[in-house]
């Protein structure tokens, strides 16, 4: 056998041997890969991608830059900027629901077909393929429905599946990318027809205005939905009255008459002082509230680490170690010794000096918003509801004493009921159109005082996409000529390497591991050696 000290030098001669030995391998190798490559690459169905920038922000009141501002607004800035990454990533996740993208599906009346369609031959590329997959998909369903394996499902439900389907695969194709370092989301929308990919995407966004329009609407609706209805109903009820009493009005006498408008007259004086009392009892329930609120603090501290100065601890411990002393000096009776008032003078220094304050060395300290001042803020703010509500009752209230005194002068000059009905129906519908007024001021104060409410605006549409991305031609093309050559140098290599034919003395040294004599020509035809 050959020693590495024996084995042969492999020269760059060697290597343009082997090629030329095996030139047909080398391009037979080249064409086989670089051929599929190409048609693969040219083959293969376009994608595009089609975006819009949709801008983010939180409501926030107008900074006050003049000398009597008061100094809380860093306060406001500094808790608007908080958990802005999260508010963010919510209305990332907003965009990707499937509420509005199934809104997205109804407006623009997607099917699979048009999410798969491609505008040039490519598309017999696809219809092959997805028929490929289709068929085996069909023939194991049917082979599950015939081996009982599975229940074959209703056409209801193939429409129920077939809708989910495209909803998960349309959701799927949603790209919603923030910008760094700013609150600008980047939504995106890929399909093989760049039309689609544009349609889809902007009204994608609509879509998702029209949607947080839709909540902040829903949200001001139900404010004090339940009062809204008592009105409604009282007011359908009083003008129901109305219509009964003008109908049986005029079969009651003058004294009648008189004697009902006094005891409303009464009722309405006692109902004016019901509601002065309440209001006084609102106003003072608002004022200690108020009062609460303001010694209430607006943050607390949730954790905080600290760490006691050592110099309070050795004092401490020097103190308990003479006090001890001084009793133990104190039980042997000589209370009035040397020792005794030496010991005296020092306590007394000891304990001056821990008198005086010594701070905690605070590392760290952790806040959040106080739960009782968030809660003491709530029901300040709907007592003071309540309070304009009471001021709107007792106004209709103190109206309708006005008029019940005015027709009680003038008794004899109508139908005192019906007039009542009437004013009750037009105060009912001062107080309704009162409410809403009071309604509408309360949610501004609330959508106000919502720290966390978010504006979302359009900053750009997605425009037409003019090239895909993907396939990346030109990328590809040049992977598979790399590949192709490298394949095409290393294979006739690799053959050779693996060849056990011996053709010269150096492979016979490298496959027997003999050394070399001679060599004689083969005998040929006419017999000579």
């Amino acid at each position: 056998m050959m020693t590495d000290s024996e084995l042969p030098i492999f020269t760059f001669g060697d290597a343009m041997a082997i090629l030329r030995r095996r030139t047909r391998l080398a391009v037979f190798t080249f064409i086989a890969v670089l051929v599929p490559s190409v048609l693969v690459t040219f083959l293969m169905p376009p994608l595009y991608q089609a975006d819009a920038r949709l801008w983010v922000d939180r409501y926030s009141p107008a900074a006050d830059y003049t000398a009597d501002s008061p100094r809380g607004n860093s306060q406001v800035t500094t808790f608007r900027n908080l958990d802005r990454e999260e508010e963010i990533s919510t209305q990332a996740e907003m965009l990707r629901s499937r509420v509005i993208m199934e809104a997205v599906v109804d407006r623009l009346a997607l099917t699979q077909d048009n999410l798969d369609h491609i505008r040039d031959a490519r598309r017999h590329v696809r219809e092959l393929i997805y028929g490929v997959i289709d068929g085996a998909r069909f023939l194991y369903n049917e082979l599950k429905y015939l081996l009982h394996l599975s229940r074959r499902p209703s056409a209801e439900e193939e429409a129920y599946l077939a809708r989910v389907s495209l909803v998960d695969d349309a959701i799927e194709r949603i790209r919603v990318s923030p910008a760094s370092d700013s609150n600008l989301l980047t939504v995106s929308f890929r399909s093989s027809d760049p039309q689609l990919a544009r349609d889809v995407v902007n009204a994608l966004v609509d879509e998702f205005m029209r949607f947080s329009g839709d909540m902040k609407q829903s949200r001001a609706l139900n404010f004090f939905s339940d009062v809204s209805r008592k009105l409604a109903l009282d007011l359908a009820e009083a003008e129901s009255a109305l219509l009964a009493l003008r109908s049986s009005t005029r079969s009651y006498a003058p004294e009648q008459q008189r004697g009902m408008l006094l005891s409303q007259l009464s009722e309405a004086s006692e109902r004016a002082r019901s509601f002065e009392v309440a209001k006084a009892e609102l106003r003072g329930r608002i004022s200690a509230l108020q009062a609460r609120l303001a010694d209430e603090p607006a943050k607390i501290v949730v954790r905080e680490q600290t760490r006691r100065d050592p110099t309070v601890d050795a004092l401490r411990a020097k103190l308990a170690e003479l006090t001890h002393r001084r009793a133990t000096v104190g039980r042997s009776g000589d209370s009035g010794s040397i020792p005794a008032r030496q010991l005296d003078t020092e306590i007394a220094a000891l304990r001056s000096a821990l008198a005086r304050p010594t701070p905690n060395l605070s590392d760290t300290t952790v806040t959040e918003l106080n739960p009782v001042h968030q809660q003491l803020r709530e029901q300040l703010m709907r007592s003071e509801v309540e309070l304009a509500a009471l001021e709107s009752q007792a106004e209709t209230a103190a109206r309708m004493l006005a008029d019940y005194q005015l027709e009680l002068a003038a008794s004899a000059e109508g139908d005192v009921k019906i007039k009542e009905a009437e004013r009750r129906v037009r105060h009912l519908e001062e107080s309704y159109d009162l409410h809403l007024r009071n309604r509408e001021q309360a949610q501004l104060r609330e959508e106000r005082s919502l720290a966390s409410l978010s504006e979302v605006r359009i900053i750009d549409y997605a425009p037409y996409p003019l090239e895909a991305v993907r396939p990346r031609t030109l990328l590809y093309l040049g992977i598979a000529l790399a590949a192709a050559l490298l394949l095409a140098l290393g294979v006739p290599f690799l053959t050779h390497f693996n060849d056990t034919t011996i053709r010269d003395a150096r492979d016979i040294r490298r496959q027997l591991g003999v050394s070399f004599v001679a060599t004689f020509p083969a005998r040929g035809a006419e017999g000579r050696t």
